[in-house]
């Protein structure tokens, strides 16, 4: 699957790693399933490395209806803080549009090109 993620709960931190090409069936499932999962806390962050990922065919419905799924969970509304990683110009550009529609969500989210600004803006000390 070219979505995985992983939880580390001593920093609380999602890592998402999006690669090859994506379909909108498969950015549903991951949202289902990772906002879904008891073993991520609330409170954790969030870094979306979308660096290697190809996104041909992927509809603004469906980021419309991830960004709902994230905003609608358990887990949303804590005040976190979500970094995306775009390494194209089009990765980029849905991850702008991913974070408009989460824009009246308490989440804090930034894009970025590059890895080590986003983990240094998650957690300045690690940086």
């Amino acid at each position: 699957m070219p979505i995985q993620y992983r939880y580390d709960p001593e920093k609380r931190l999602l890592q998402v790693r999006v690669h090859g090409t994506v379909t909108d069936a498969e950015l549903l499932e991951y949202a289902r399933t990772a906002t879904a999962d008891p073993t991520i806390e609330a409170e954790a962050d969030e870094l979306i490395d979308l660096r290697d990922v190809e996104i041909p065919d992927v509809e603004t419905s469906t980021l419309k209806q991830v960004a709902n799924l994230f905003h609608d969970s358990e887990r949303a509304e804590q005040g976190v803080r979500i970094a995306l990683v775009a390494g194209s110009d089009a990765a980029y550009g849905l991850a702008r549009m991913y974070q408009a529609f989460r824009i009246d969500s308490s989440a804090e989210i930034q894009v970025f090109r590059e890895m080590d600004a986003a983990r240094g803006w998650l957690d300045p000390e690690d940086a």
